[in-house]
């Protein structure tokens, strides 16, 4: 394809970028491409405040040399035509992906209604390929808001209809082995559990949060979580007795040279005390579906957070701190001052645990698996332990919200999906394990601390594959552990276009499970995709819709904002001003 809009606007395969008041130009003509553009419709696109008098012999300059860059039409005639006052942008529906994506959903769509569920998957997953984000990128809000809007309901059309098409697939016998489909949980929680959807006269979410699942979906999901951490607790208390194929490969647990022996979290010696699953936590103070306003926040480190001008000059009221591995706890242990006056002075605090590393291959409960190791060893639960003695607060202070394994999608050796391979589903086994423990931890420390497991946004940009849990269908194999998390995190980091959309898909996707939180917005070094981002989604509208589908905090990577533009700093301080809330 030649032009591709579902996203950054791109043309062919170069990476210069184009001038701005060309591709302001182009924009406007892909939009109505085909067909012809009055000249004043240009002009007010490339100066919508304050045209110049040479404005239309401007655009006629801008036409030519957009003339002289494009290749000639598929027939050879020129790409741009103009006539006196009128613009033409010639194109093959092949040429542009919005054309491409639309006849692939047609077309998926017609052959869902022909019972073709094979046909309608392949068709609707080729055309939800093509997205990459917000359409026309940053330009989308100010020059394509309708065309964007109508792109956007027909992803949400080809994402209903690639749901259904994957449930008649589900159906016929040769896709899932019997033995397989009689244990799989269902996408999302079970129907008592899982909130409804919001609408107009929908109660507060204090009156449908639920604390616990219901009794008669509390057995079997508590059974299924005690097998799970019990398996992981043997193999913390039989370190060492596993029998390697290779010495290569290290044993989960097993103490070596350069290791110590591993520690169960606090309060557990032997299978036979394994912790029950405490009970969700509620989030204080959410406002009822669709109330526009945000717990906002910002930070890597609770102490420069509290520094910065987002958190001086606009109610930005939780501190973002990470810790990424285990050179970190040293430094983070001299932050208890800081936590304790965070916490007399109403802020609420944000932890982001997971381990960097590279990959390696190691024994598990599960079996071998390939990942990194870091996040399911004994030395992690030992610094869970401090980083919850360090961040915990009393059952009166602020919350202290805990994204765990931070786009957890990523840490396996293959990331193409939860069963890719044996050693993938080996280590995400031991992975939900790991959670578990994680946050039994927290919650037994930390009186106000809530946990989740923080996914980000590749699980919306990888093809959806319900056969090895490969994209949006990875939360399916989670599914016992996210049910008991208090809250759902997503981090958006992509510099590759927009974001908007992305995160708009995740909201809605977690919001089926509770309130969810952007834990963390950083695509740094991208002062466009960031302005694009934030004009698309901190309005009014957008928030209305966000905050209805669950979203109810959202924390930016300091970057995200000093790396802005002046203009987009000020449009995100007075957004917070606008619509932030109290911890």
């Amino acid at each position: 394809m030649l032009f591709r809009v579902l996203g950054s606007l791109e043309v062919g395969d170069s990476a210069d970028p184009m001038p701005a008041s060309q591709e302001r130009l182009l924009a406007v003509l892909l939009r109505q491409a085909n067909s012809w553009v009055d000249a004043g419709t240009a002009v007010s696109a490339l100066w919508p405040e304050d045209p110049p008098a040479t404005a239309r012999s401007n655009v006629k300059t801008y036409a030519h040399q957009l003339r002289q860059l494009l290749p000639r039409a598929v027939d050879g005639s020129p790409r741009i035509n103009s006539r006196p006052g009128e613009y033409r942008l010639n194109l093959e529906r092949s040429e542009l992906d919005a054309s491409v994506f639309e006849d692939l959903i047609r077309q998926g769509q017609a052959a869902l209604a022909a019972g073709k569920a094979k046909t309608a998957t392949d068709r609707l997953g080729e055309a939800l390929e093509l997205w990459r984000g917000e359409p026309y990128g940053p330009l989308g809000a100010e020059l394509a808001e309708a065309e964007s809007a109508r792109l956007r309901g027909l992803r949400d059309e080809a994402l209903d209809g690639y749901q259904a098409a994957r449930e008649a697939r589900a159906n016929e016998p040769a896709e899932e082995p019997e033995a397989e489909r009689t244990v799989a949980l269902e996408f999302g929680p079970p129907a008592d559990v899982r909130r409804p959807v919001p609408d107009s006269k929908s109660e507060p979410w204090s009156q449908w949060r639920i604390e616990q699942p219901p009794k008669q979906h509390r057995n079997q999901q508590l059974a299924l979580l005690l097998e799970v951490v019990a398996a992981v607790l043997v193999a913390i208390a039989v370190a060492g007795t596993v029998v390697l194929t290779s010495q290569d490969r290290p044993v989960l647990g097993q103490a070596g040279p350069a290791s110590s022996s591993p520690a169960a979290p606090p309060g557990t010696t032997t299978p036979k005390a394994a912790p029950p699953v405490s009970p969700k936590r509620p989030i204080p103070g959410l406002p009822a579906p669709g109330t526009p306003k945000l717990l906002f926040g910002i930070g890597d480190r609770a102490d420069t957070a509290r520094r910065s001008a987002l958190v001086k000059d606009t109610p930005t009221r939780m501190l973002t701190t990470w810790y990424r591995g285990h050179d970190d706890i040293a430094k983070l242990q001299t932050l208890k001052d800081t936590v304790v006056k965070s916490y007399a002075e109403g802020f609420a605090l944000h932890l982001i645990v997971t381990a960097t590393g590279d990959s390696t291959t190691f024994d598990t409960a599960h079996g071998p698996a390939c990942g990194r190791q870091a996040p399911l060893s004994g030395e992690f639960l030992a610094d869970v332990q401090v980083l919850a003695e360090v961040f915990g607060g009393t059952a009166q202070s602020p919350p202290l919200f805990v994204t765990v394994f931070d786009q957890v999608e990523t840490f396996a050796c293959n990331p193409a999906g939860f069963k890719a391979d044996e050693p993938t589903t080996a280590y995400f086994k031991s992975l939900k394990d790991q959670y578990l423990l994680t946050r039994e931890t927290f919650h037994k420390i930390a009186p106000n601390a809530l946990v989740s497991l923080g996914w980000g946004a590749g699980l919306v940009r990888a093809a959806d594959d319900p056969a090895i849990g490969r994209g949006l269908s990875m939360l399916k194999q989670f599914n016992e552990v996210l049910i008991w998390s208090d809250f759902y995190s997503v981090s958006v980091t992509n510099v590759d276009g927009g974001n908007a959309e992305v995160v708009r898909t995740m909201v809605r996707t977690l919001g089926k499970y509770g309130p969810v939180m952007l834990s963390w917005y950083g695509p740094a070094g991208s002062s466009r995709v960031v302005d694009g981002d934030v004009r698309a989604l901190l309005t009014n509208a957008r928030l209305t819709e966000l905050t209805r589908d669950g979203l109810f905090a959202w924390s930016f990577a300091p970057d995200a904002v000093a790396g802005s533009s002046p203009r987009t700093a000020d449009f995100i301080a007075e957004a917070i001003r606008s619509h932030g809330r109290p911890a």
